[in-house]
């Protein structure tokens, strides 16, 4: 998990920074971890890993065209890499991803709430809320399952 752990990191420190997600960096986190599920865990891993990216961007993309503004296409990319921390939970991992789906939704609406009380803009770096989710998720299934 380290090329999904050191490329969420690192799009997690530029969106913060700079507010703005590079495809580059996310398509070679993606790549790199997809080759290291199949020298690892093998075709299902990766057949697995590409079924959860492409059910979590679509509907982050079908969210980004509805609420125009509210979301980049930065953050939908993103999530690729967020997404590959579950493929190794196995068969729980629909689970956890719904967990973590609402528990970023729960997080991203406190800082929106938060901005708005204090009257600030409420563009908000939404990467490293879902790297920080997806983390806090795991971490959760682990110490609850071990």
């Amino acid at each position: 998990m380290l090329p999904c752990l050191l490329g969420g990191l690192f799009l997690s420190i530029y969106d913060f920074l700079a507010r703005s997600v590079p495809r580059w960096a996310v398509l070679s986190a993606v790549s790199i971890q997809l080759i290291w599920f199949y020298v690892f865990l093998g075709v299902t891993a990766v057949r697995t890993a590409s079924v959860f990216i492409l059910i979590a961007c679509g509907t982050q993309f079908v969210l980004f065209l509805i609420a125009r503004g509210g979301l980049g296409l930065g953050d939908v990319t993103a999530l690729a890499v967020s997404v590959l921390f579950f493929v190794p939970t196995g068969l729980r991992s629909w689970v956890l991803l719904i967990i973590w789906w609402l528990l970023m939704s729960a997080v991203l609406l406190l800082q929106i709430m938060f901005l708005l009380l204090r009257k600030r803009k409420t563009s908000i770096a939404c990467v490293p809320t879902q790297f920080f989710c997806a983390l806090l998720t795991i971490a959760l299934y682990f110490f609850a399952y071990n």
